[in-house]
This record gives C-alpha cells, sequence and structure tokens, in this order.
C-alpha cells in the first residue's frame, strides 16, 4: 500500500466530494450569530454548521481544536483542513453525550463524505468518574469515537488519525470505529489507535481522580456491511481488529490494509468470531506488514469464526501466546500467505472443537524460546506447505487429530538434544508428511513418534533418524540430513 505520508495533498483533497451545494465554513474566530444571518463569515461551532447546512452541501473546518460530537448529518460533507481537530470528551452518562463524533443513531441511515486531514480524538468516560475513587463500567450507548448502525448507511471518511482512550476499571470495551451495520463504510486514516497512559501494563490515568485504571479500548470493530480499511497503524490494548458474524449478518465483507497491526495487552491482534454460526458469505480480508500480539496477548490472530478469511502478512507474532489460533466451531475456510510466523508456545494452532480447513504457505514458523510444538493440530483440517519450522526445545509437529498434511517442509527440533523433541508426533490417524525433510538431535531416540499411529510419508521423506511410528510410504534416513 501507498504511504500516508506518500499521499499529496491534491490527491487527499480529492477524497472528499466537493458537494453539489454551498460551502459552509467554521473557524476558532468565527461567529454562529453571524454566521446563521446569512452574513459571509464562519460558524464558530461545528454543530451550528451542521444545523444550518443542507443536503449537498460541504463543510470547511480550519485549523484548530473543536469539541464537540455528533455531527453527521445526510447528505452533508465535511472537509478538514491540515490543524484542524476534534477532542471530545462525554461529560456525563446520558445517551446523548455518549454519541460519538461520528454517529448515526440519532440521524437514521447516512449518506455522506468526510476528508481532509482531521484529527479525531475520543475520551470515554473522564468526567463521568471525576471524584470517585472506584470507577465502573460505562453504559452500553458508550461506543466509540466513529459508530455506524444503520443498514442503509453509507459513509467515507479520510483524516490524520482516530484516537480513542477508555477509563473504566471493569470490562467495558470502546473503540475507535465500531461498525455494527453499514451499506458501505470506508476509512482511511494514517493512524487508529488507542493512547494510553501506560500500554506496557495496559493501563490509563484517569485525569479526573486521578486513579489507575484498566483500559478497555478496542481499535476496530465490524460486524455486518461493506467495510473498508486502510491504515499505516492500527493498536489498542484490547483487539486491533475485531469482527464477529452476528444472527443479522448477511453477505458481506471486510477489507483492511494496513502496515502495522498491533496490540498491547491482554487480546489478539486480529479476532474474528461468530455467535450465529458460519456463512459462507462472511467474508475476511486482511493484508498487513505485520501482526503483533501483545505482552499478554494468546495469540498474534486468531479466527474462532465461520466464513472465508484471507490472511496475507509479511509476519505475525505472539510474545507469550501462539502466533496464528484457528478454533471456529463454524464451517470456515482460513487461507494464510506469510513470512513468519512468531509464537512463544504454539506457531500455528487449530484448537478442539474447530472444523476449520486452513490452506497455509509460510516460509518460516519461528520460535521465541518457549515453544511446545511449531505446529498444533488437535481438530479441523490443515494443508501446510513450504515452512521452515524450527522449535528450540519442543516438538515439531504435534498430531492429535482431524487431518494434517505438512507438505515440502524442513522440521528442526535438534536445538535441544532431547528424545521428546520429536520432528512429528502423532496419537491419532491423519497424519501425511509429503516431501519433508526431519532433523533430530543427535541423541534423540526417534525422529517421528506416533504411539502406534499410522504415519503417511510420500512420496519420500528424510530424516537424521529412525522412526518408532507406522510409516505407510518411505522414510529415507541419512545421518546427514541438515
Amino acid at each position: 500500500m501507498k504511504k500516508f505520508s506518500e499521499i499529496t495533498a491534491a490527491q487527499f483533497a480529492t477524497m472528499a466530494w466537493p458537494g453539489t451545494g454551498q460551502t459552509l465554513h467554521v473557524d476558532p474566530n468565527g461567529s454562529d450569530t453571524k454566521a446563521a444571518t446569512g452574513k459571509a463569515v464562519a460558524f464558530l461551532t461545528l454543530t451550528a454548521a451542521k444545523t444550518a447546512a443542507v443536503s449537498g452541501d460541504t463543510i470547511v473546518v480550519h485549523p484548530g481544536t473543536y469539541a464537540e460530537h455528533n455531527l453527521l448529518k445526510t447528505g452533508v460533507n465535511w472537509f478538514f483542513m491540515a490543524g484542524a481537530s476534534i477532542n471530545y470528551t462525554n461529560t456525563d452518562l446520558t445517551s446523548g453525550n455518549a454519541r460519538g463524533i461520528w454517529d448515526d443513531r440519532d440521524t437514521g441511515a447516512v449518506t455522506c463524505q468526510i476528508g481532509g486531514f482531521g484529527k479525531f480524538y475520543f475520551n470515554a468516560g473522564v468526567a463521568a468518574y471525576n471524584g470517585i475513587g472506584g470507577d465502573t463500567p460505562g453504559p452500553a450507548t458508550l461506543l466509540g469515537g466513529i459508530v455506524i448502525q444503520n443498514a442503509a448507511s453509507d459513509l467515507s471518511i479520510c483524516c490524520e488519525e482516530v484516537r480513542i482512550r477508555s477509563y473504566f476499571s471493569s470490562p467495558q470495551y470502546v473503540y475507535a470505529v465500531y461498525v455494527k451495520a453499514c451499506s458501505r463504510f470506508t476509512i482511511v486514516a494514517r493512524k487508529i489507535y488507542e493512547d494510553a497512559t501506560d500500554f506496557a501494563n495496559f493501563q490509563e490515568i484517569d485525569p479526573g481522580d486521578p486513579t489507575t485504571v484498566n483500559s478497555n479500548a478496542s481499535g476496530i470493530y465490524w460486524e455486518n456491511g461493506e467495510m473498508n480499511v486502510t491504515a499505516e497503524v492500527i493498536k489498542a490494548s484490547r483487539y486491533c481488529i475485531w469482527g464477529s458474524r452476528s444472527a443479522a449478518s448477511t453477505a458481506t465483507n471486510l477489507w483492511v490494509t494496513c502496515n502495522l497491526i498491533e496490540n498491547y495487552g491482554s487480546e489478539s491482534a486480529l479476532y474474528l468470531d461468530s455467535v450465529a454460526g458460519g456463512s459462507a458469505t462472511w467474508k475476511s480480508w486482511v493484508s498487513a506488514k505485520e501482526i503483533k500480539g501483545g505482552a499478554q496477548a494468546v495469540a498474534g490472530a486468531s479466527y474462532y469464526a465461520g466464513g472465508k478469511h484471507y490472511l496475507t502478512v509479511n509476519k505475525v507474532s505472539s510474545t507469550i501466546g501462539t502466533g496464528i489460533t484457528c478454533a471456529a466451531t463454524a464451517a470456515s475456510e482460513l487461507w494464510i500467505t506469510a513470512q513468519k510466523v512468531t509464537g512463544a508456545t504454539i506457531g500455528l494452532s487449530l484448537a478442539a472443537g474447530n472444523v476449520t480447513t486452513v490452506y497455509a504457505d509460510i516460509q518460516q514458523i519461528e520460535d521465541l524460546a518457549a515453544m511446545t510444538s511449531g505446529v498444533n493440530v488437535v481438530a479441523g483440517t490443515l494443508r501446510l506447505t513450504n515452512t521452515w519450522i524450527k522449535v528450540l526445545n519442543g516438538k515439531g509437529i504435534v498430531h492429535s487429530g482431524g487431518a494434517t498434511r505438512i507438505l515440502n517442509c524442513t522440521i528442526d527440533t535438534s536445538n535441544t538434544d532431547l528424545a521428546a523433541n520429536t520432528g512429528a508426533n502423532a496419537t491419532a490417524a491423519g497424519l501425511v508428511l509429503g516431501g519433508c525433510t526431519l532433523k533430530v538431535g543427535a541423541t534423540s531416540g526417534v525422529s517421528v513418534g506416533a504411539g502406534g499411529t499410522t504415519v503417511k510419508c510420500f512420496p519420500t521423506c528424510f530424516s537424521n533418524k529412525a522412526a518408532t511410528a507406522t510409516i505407510q510410504g518411505t522414510l529415507t534416513i541419512d545421518a546427514n540430513v541438515t
């Protein structure tokens, strides 16, 4: 993707509709009173300009900081000049004040475009808890900075930044961008992110108390509708990207193009789940340079969703958990193209109850230090090709259920010379090795251990040690395997 910094001002400006009506201006030196009487002056506030605008008009926002929200109006477009920003903090927990900066819950379906170089900052829950020593969750109406819930809404946003801050000690998810339903939603931004005071411990300091509370913000939420996201960076302490298929989800698609998707807390950076079964028409396409799980993240990327999903990435990593995990209980397919998958416990996991079919072409599965296995298949179907798997002190492939076909892979567990560190271990039928090379430690007992289960090797696999499993096909033993 083209870097945000490489997009010229002229190109960026064309991303907003010019509008077919009049142009209204908003400026910190403007006057709502004079502008409302028709005088050729700028409005002082965004809200007054929105009220005066009619469908087809464009509101141009001049440099300055504006503390307003709930600004959508169908047919009214916005253009933010460089240096213009909205920094809104909700002042209480009533529904109106809990609305986002751009929010269609009060307006109904909206069609408009928001362009330019705006920065949109939404602070969730600060003033509501001033002076309270023990913070509590906010209301369900407090969802985030950009909130779209109408199935007929068609909205495009181009901006510099969308930032979310949350101040809740109990789990209460808020989002930089929340799309429950839409006809089409497109956002192009340099950064979509949570700005926590203490990312290392995913905590925020509430300036109103001050009390240290857990930060519970996520970056992108998507449920139903055509959604397009382009950004340089998406980061949050909870989910950076969370897709959730509900009973209302229909034929719908999520497209994400991003350089860095980074989680700083305890959830997966990329997370897709289903609360209403699977559907082949619920699809996601995610393309990134790096997807990074945080210090307490269970995985870099997690797929619990039915549907069809496509992941193209240079690197996926988790510093304490699994690189990529699949545990969908509804029919689904996942295609992975990656240069490197890095994990602390497992590189690629197909967990219990999983019914996903995974087609993976991964150049390298990397062990950070404590992997129990490079690949672990408990259920589902895996087709893994062309991978270099090196595990420092564990097993290469663990297969205990489902169907696993490993083709043209090198599996190296020789770093720590223990008999248990087998190249592959199968305790159930269904493991197939095709054209693979296995290397284990010099004194390790076996290269393939299977507890009496047959492992199929064809056309020919190579190993530096003999197998204790029953081999169907050819396993050629060569002490010089490297």
